[in-house]
This record gives C-alpha cells, sequence and structure tokens, in this order.
C-alpha cells in the first residue's frame, strides 16, 4: 500500500481563491456590509482526505469503517474490505473541505519505537536477568557449601557418618567453585549485552511507531472513525523510498469528553524515518475539522458559502446538473422549523445562480406558490449548490422533501 494525497492544480487555485476570500471577502460584498461589524467565525476551511478502495478492478469510495476495516458500496449493498498491508489498493485524494464541526486534538505524540523482538532494551534485559540467574545459583551454592561445612566440622562418633559428611562438604565446595565461573562468564555476558545494546540503540533500527493523542468533541461524534496517515522513508538518507501508511479505526463515541487513543505499529523497516502524519476524523462517512487539520482557515457562514460556491463549480467544470441542497449553511435548527410548518409533504424550490432560493412552490414547474406561508420563510434562509449549465452557475428548480431531512 503506497498511496500519496495529491491536490490538483485546479483545486490549489481554489485554495487560494479561499483563502484570500477569508482575508478580503467583505469588501467583494461591498463597502456598506463591510463597514459592518465582522460575524464570528462558524466554519472551517481546510485540506481533507477522501479515500477510495480498489475491489476487483474498480476504485470505490469508503464510506465507513468497522473495526480497522473500510465498508464500501458494492450495488448499494454495503462490503466490509479487510485493510491488508501491501495486499490493499488504496487511493487518497486531498480536497477542500468545509466544516461547521470541530473536534479538538491534543498532546499529539508521534515517535519510533521497537517490536518486543528487535528491542535492543529486551536483548539486554533477558540476558541480564540470566546472570542475575546465575548470581542466585552461586549463592545458593555458597550457602549449601557453608551448610556442609558446618556438618562436616561437628564432632561425630561414627567414622562412617563423618567421612560421608566430608564428602558432602567437598562435593559443595565444588559446586560452589564451578557456579562461580559459571557467574564470572554471566557478568561478562551482562557487560557485553550492555555494549552490544548501546550500539544497537545507536544505529536506531526502529522498526514500529507509537502514536497518542487526545481527542473531544464539543458536538458529540455518534459515529466516528479516524484515519491516521503516516509518511516515512525506508531508508533516511533516499527520499525515493517514500511511502504512506495509512491506519483506520472505528471508535465508540466522541464528546466533549476528552478521550486518549492509542496506536502501536510494527512491521515497518528497520532504521525507517518518520517524515510526517495526519490525523482525519470522520462521523457517519462525513470528515470533521479538527485543530490538526491541514492548512485549515476559520471562516463565517458566508465566507464559507461562498468558498463552496468556487469550489463547486470548479470540481464540476463543464457539468450540467440541478440544484443541490448544502444542509452545512442552513441554520442549525432550519430542518427542524421545516418539519414543523411543513410536515412530510414535498415541494419544489426554485433557485437563482448564486445558490439562494428564489421561491418555493406546490408544482415542479413553479406556477403555485407555496401555501404555508412559514415554511416559505424557512426556505428563504436555506442554501444550495446552485444549478450548472457546462460548469456555469445558472437558475434551477429542485425538490425539497422535509420527510427525508434528519430531525
Amino acid at each position: 500500500m503506497n498511496p500519496l494525497p495529491s491536490l490538483s492544480p485546479a483545486r490549489s487555485l481554489v485554495w487560494r481563491i479561499a483563502v484570500s476570500a477569508s482575508l478580503g471577502l467583505s469588501a467583494l460584498l461591498g463597502a456598506e456590509k463591510a463597514a459592518a461589524p465582522k460575524p464570528p467565525a462558524t466554519h472551517t476551511l481546510y485540506m481533507g482526505a477522501d479515500l477510495a478502495v480498489e475491489w476487483k478492478g474498480q476504485l470505490r469510495p469508503v464510506k465507513d469503517v468497522r473495526g480497522t476495516s473500510f465498508v464500501v458500496d458494492v450495488d448499494g449493498h454495503p462490503l466490509t474490505i479487510p485493510a491488508i498491508d501491501g495486499e490493499l489498493g488504496l487511493k487518497i485524494d486531498s480536497n477542500l473541505k468545509i466544516s461547521r464541526t470541530r473536534a479538538e486534538i491534543s498532546n499529539l505524540q508521534v515517535e519510533r519505537a521497537y517490536t518486543p523482538g528487535n528491542d535492543p532494551r529486551k536483548k539486554y534485559e533477558d540476558k541480564v536477568g540470566y546472570a542475575m540467574g546465575a548470581t542466585g545459583v552461586s549463592d545458593l551454592a555458597g550457602f549449601r557449601m557453608r551448610t556442609a561445612q558446618l556438618g562436616a566440622s561437628l564432632p561425630n562418633s561414627d567414622p562412617n557418618d563423618a567421612a560421608a559428611a566430608a564428602a558432602r562438604a567437598q562435593a559443595a565446595e565444588g559446586d560452589y567453585q564451578r557456579s562461580l565461573e559459571t557467574g564470572a562468564a554471566a557478568q561478562d555476558l551482562m557487560l557485553n549485552a550492555q555494549a552490544q545494546m548501546n550500539v544497537e540503540l545507536a544505529r536506531e533500527l526502529y522498526d514500529a511507531f507509537r502514536i497518542t493523542f487526545v481527542v473531544s468533541s464539543a458536538k458529540p461524534l455518534n459515529d466516528p472513525y479516524v484515519v491516521i496517515m503516516v509518511r516515512f522513508r525506508e531508508k533516511a538518507e533516499d527520499p525515493k523510498t517514500a511511502r504512506m501508511l495509512v491506519y483506520a479505526q472505528s471508535l465508540a463515541h466522541v464528546d466533549q469528553r476528552p478521550d486518549t487513543f492509542r496506536l502501536f505499529r510494527g512491521g515497518l523497516p528497520p532504521g525507517f524515518q518518520i517524515e510526517s502524519e495526519q490525523i482525519h476524523l470522520y462521523d457517519h462517512g462525513v470528515e470533521v475539522a479538527t485543530s490538526v487539520s491541514p492548512k485549515q482557515t476559520p471562516l463565517t457562514a458566508e465566507e464559507a458559502y461562498q468558498v463552496a460556491l468556487i469550489d463547486y463549480s470548479t470540481r464540476n467544470r463543464d457539468k450540467s446538473l440541478a440544484p443541490v441542497a448544502a444542509p452545512i449553511f442552513w441554520p442549525e435548527d432550519a430542518r427542524a422549523r421545516l418539519h414543523a410548518a411543513a410536515g412530510e409533504r414535498p415541494f419544489y424550490v426554485r433557485v437563482g445562480p448564486d445558490g439562494r432560493p428564489v421561491g418555493a412552490f406546490e408544482d415542479e414547474g413553479c406556477a403555485r406558490p407555496l401555501a404555508n406561508a412559514e415554511a416559505a420563510a424557512v426556505v428563504a434562509e436555506l442554501r444550495f449548490l446552485p444549478a450548472l449549465e457546462q460548469g456555469k452557475p445558472a437558475a434551477g428548480i429542485t425538490a425539497l422533501n422535509p420527510a427525508l431531512l434528519p430531525r
């Protein structure tokens, strides 16, 4: 698996326009608006990541993560694909994204590590344990020798018993001398092991990495998962050996209470060098901005909307499309108010080239204005991505079904 995120020249241009918008969009909206106090930033513009998995020769967008496996859609049905290094075709696209939700990732630590079988300290500890065991054997042999010598030194009226005691003392002394030789060899082994450990530590032949961070979100994330991307070099001195390792894992729940995430991953080439890392957080398959998102810029709702319009036209150059609802730019209570006012009956919205609603109607031909004045008032607050004709914004009509909006 060797995916490298990329950003097309067109998207790079959109990024530059977006940043310029965040710095001076008020001037584009007119001097009268520019004179008014700038509204607070409510959205975050950032560089996100879209993943696709190759399945039977076709790239399929990742819709979810279960455990550490990717979930894709195949003919309308979810398919779970285990993420096995070296066997999974994975494509990553860096894309400009806007989020109204922003999670916090803090105390991020990324470090190289050793697997237990390759850890010089563990090898040293094993040899030290052997040396200490040999020392213990020597101590026990010394105790037995002194006990046997004491027994041989006591008066004994039976010559046979006295001879046997002397033989035991002599044998115990022999055992003790041999244990001293073994202990000395063990001490030499321990000194050599320490020297070898220092040499191996200096070579830095790490074959694993460890990542820890704390995650929280003021807005609860009920179906979250995290995607971690670590760019590394197999050979530290050779940029051509750069690779990307991708790890995904579902999370139980993310809310305002800080929760610590830990990942230890082995199997990397010994001596690898970490170049960079990225952490991407998703909820219900949609990426959420975080405090460590790349190239993030805070935007007001209007700035974010204008950036989205530019990006939408750029991504769909030369296409002809109907208007699309953009709930991320709706007032947060708009769905609930629309449900309450319009009930379950669908209606139609005429959308102007600027993405703003021109009117709400009972029929697709827009001959009969929506009779429910309260619902029409809510529609006026909504925002859409406009219709496109050959990539150019145009007026259009779209259906809006309150029954299909999440409550």
